[in-house]
């Protein structure tokens, strides 16, 4: 009932404010989110992302030669007009009364390398138009004063937050998502359906990297006491015994696993220890590298963009860094950073 009243009371106070200031400001606040994370991804967030891209490598028919390819960076300018004569820039009003979108041009710059280094160097590839926000950094009406927007046929409060398509104003609704990086408990049945062992719990975290994409890695809990990991790798489920996941993760011991499973456990409970002793015993795979062997050697076949040189430790190394847990550096090395 707080939540209507709340409601409420700030549609009245919208529709119905005591000044036209007070109205814009609140315009204003409703509008930032929108300006704000568009401006981010323009200034940090892109750059981030090309940053945690994967190089590609291409084997060719020769099996002594490879092409490996990464993206080094990309680039969104602000809208022009080529055929706009000496003033080039491209404004929302021309948009909207065109009927044309209100973009800017995106270049990215593509490295290549033949063996290992023989031969390498780049190239700058229109990657074509990318919508811009009005409003935006990448926006001409950035910064204008009222008068100059005025004389570009805006509004005098215009504040932005949408994009133009096709002569369109759209504005993107936002979404809510699972808090990041926090585990949460589920029971639902529909859990069951995926297998005849599955119940109806588990548990999911959303990991976030720094680039703002995500990961969402959910844990199942088995009638047999065990428990299996999930992962969604192209849009395709992969299940994990936990203690397979625990073994690939660092060098440890069964007996290492088994003491922090159970730790913080009374001398009364014996069912931890019991199930812990079961997933321990159920698994043949004792060492790290076994597991990641063998780990390996079943994605192998799921991450096309990896060079048939490398091992099937590489490539289970690869699938950890990037789909379990992407918010902790558990091993960066495989990123393009070059």
């Amino acid at each position: 009932m707080s939540d209507r009243k709340a409601h409420s009371r700030t549609r009245k106070r919208f529709m119905d404010p005591e000044s036209e200031e007070e109205r814009q400001d609140m315009l204003k606040q409703l509008i930032a989110p929108h300006l704000e994370s568009y401006n981010y991804f323009l200034t940090e967030g892109l750059s981030s992302a090309v940053e945690n891209l994967y190089p590609l490598t291409l084997d060719a028919c020769d099996e002594h030669e490879s092409l490996k390819l990464w993206i080094r960076d990309v680039v969104i300018s602000k809208p022009r007009d080529p055929d706009g004569g000496r003033d080039m820039k491209t404004y929302p009003l021309e948009c909207r009364q065109s009927k044309i979108s209100y973009t800017g041009q995106m270049t990215a710059t593509i490295c290549y390398e033949i063996d290992d280094g023989d031969s390498e160097g780049e190239l700058n590839i229109n990657m074509g138009q990318f919508p811009i926000m009005v409003g935006s950094v990448n926006c001409h009406l950035h910064g204008m004063s009222q008068e100059q927007k005025v004389a570009r046929g805006e509004e005098p409060v215009e504040q932005g937050g949408y994009f133009i398509t096709n002569g369109a104003e759209r504005i993107i609704r936002l979404l809510i998502v699972p808090r990041r990086n926090h585990i949460t408990a589920l029971i639902r049945p529909s859990f069951t359906n995926r297998g005849s062992d599955f119940t109806h719990f588990a548990t999911q975290i959303r990991c976030v990297r720094d680039d703002q994409s995500g990961e969402t890695v959910t844990l199942h809990y088995l009638k047999t006491g065990e428990c299996k990991v999930r992962m969604i790798i192209r849009r395709q489920e992969f299940f994990i015994s936990a203690v397979m996941i625990l073994f690939a993760l660092r060098e440890t011991t069964s007996k290492e696993i088994f003491k922090a499973i159970v730790e913080g456990g009374t001398r009364e409970n014996h069912w931890e220890a019991s199930r812990a002793l079961y997933m321990l015993r159920s698994h043949s795979l004792k060492t790290r590298r076994d597991v990641l062997v063998y780990l390996g050697g079943v994605f192998r076949s799921v991450f096309t963009d990896l060079p048939s040189s490398m091992t099937d430790v590489e490539v289970a190394e690869t699938l950890l860094d990037r789909h379990l847990l992407v918010h902790v550096d558990i091993n960066s090395s495989t990123r393009n950073k070059q």
